[in-house]
């Protein structure tokens, strides 16, 4: 019986391990560059989609970005996407899908 047990323990570890692996998986289906959004008129340049389908606007000062895989989008040269609290306590794993806001962030002074 104890040996039954932990093969059911055993197989409902491996059963939560592949449904929080597929809950955290992009899933990009086909490209139609028919859907893709005009970018004519961005002000702070382009990147290639999430999907690597499209090109979109980059984001400026002040404006939203990251979220999972970054799909709330990527800062303008110069700018780095800055969580909106403070995260320094947190393992990177943990903050690196976050949602932040387009800042300036000062170079560190050269010896």
């Amino acid at each position: 019986m104890r040996g039954g047990a932990s093969l059911l323990l055993w197989m409902l570890i491996v059963t939560m391990v592949g449904i929080s692996t597929r809950c955290r998986a992009l899933s990009c289906g086909p490209c139609n560059l028919n859907s893709c959004p005009d970018v004519s008129r961005c002000t702070h340049g382009t990147v290639r989609s999430v999907c690597d389908c499209c090109h979109v606007c980059r984001k400026g000062p002040g404006e939203s970005c990251g979220g999972p895989w970054g799909t709330g989008g990527h800062c303008k040269e110069g700018l780095k996407c800055l969580p909106n609290f403070n995260v320094a306590h947190l393992p990177k794993e943990l903050t690196k899908h976050l949602m932040g806001t387009c800042k300036v962030v000062p170079e560190a002074p050269s010896c």
